[in-house]
């Protein structure tokens, strides 16, 4: 297999959610830490104002809303893709993705373990045509849905059909320590500022789910009325975690 082969980065901004600059800076940090050449696209239900590497592929007519836009990406007969690295635009890359490529390929699916339950995370994802993947949109595209899921959004169904059809130990995982979710760290950093350190420095890509967002951290005003809402008791020492890394890498 030709390890310089052409990778399909693929994002989602749908709806108003989003400002245009988290696309835009995802691709700037792709370019970054991705040496294999790449096509960046974002799946949009409107025309955007981006960057004009990125080329834009209406989901418009998916009749797909939020979340579940992710879900026609594994339908292999209508995506224009034979394989895609789905990247969350609400993560920070901090060092190479090449090694995610790398274990990536030649696998019909690679996601990882969510942080807080037990069910996959859809934040990252390498999807090739496959048996596995088309099954997951043929399920919802049947109709079927599992009302008894914790979140009800797109990586509970697709965790629900991968386990439905005994697939889930056949996929492929990231390693955790890759991805870090800002708020785990956050947490930690609390309590303990070198085991915070540690899994930040270990980190490939951090997450933000939730809030805050990047902008919103990046921002003092937004950052400060978050923090003394929602953790009034640690909102001082809290105050500019990893908000100067972030500044620097979120560009």
């Amino acid at each position: 297999m030709n390890n310089k082969a052409e990778v399909n980065v693929v994002v989602v901004n749908a709806g108003t959610k989003y400002h245009n600059t988290y696309v835009d800076r995802m691709y700037s940090m792709v370019k970054r830490h991705l040496s294999y050449p790449f096509v960046f696209t974002c799946v949009t239900d409107r025309p955007r104002r981006l960057h004009s590497d990125i080329r834009q592929l209406d989901c418009s007519g998916w009749g797909l809303d939020g979340w579940f836009v992710k879900l026609k990406l594994f339908d292999g007969r209508s995506i224009p893709f034979d394989s895609l690295l789905f990247l969350d635009i609400t993560m920070v890359v901090r060092e190479s993705l090449d090694p995610l490529v790398d274990m990536a390929r030649g696998h019909n699916m690679v996601a990882l373990r969510d942080w807080h339950y037990d069910c996959i995370n859809s934040c990252i994802m390498w999807v090739e045509k496959g048996s596995i993947t088309q099954a997951i949109w043929d399920e919802y595209a049947r109709g079927t849905r599992f009302p008894d899921t914790v979140l009800h959004g797109d990586q509970d169904f697709t965790d629900a059909v991968l386990r439905m059809n005994h697939q889930k130990d056949r996929i492929t995982y990231f390693p955790q320590e890759w991805i870090a979710s800002y708020k785990d760290l956050l947490k930690i950093h609390r309590t303990d500022p070198e085991e915070a350190c540690r899994l930040y420095t270990a980190a490939r890509l951090i997450k933000f789910h939730g809030h805050p967002r990047q902008h919103e951290l990046l921002n003092p005003v937004l950052c400060v009325q978050y923090l003394a809402l929602r953790y009034p008791r640690y909102a001082w020492r809290d105050w500019g975690f990893l908000s100067k890394d972030i500044r620097q890498l979120w560009q």
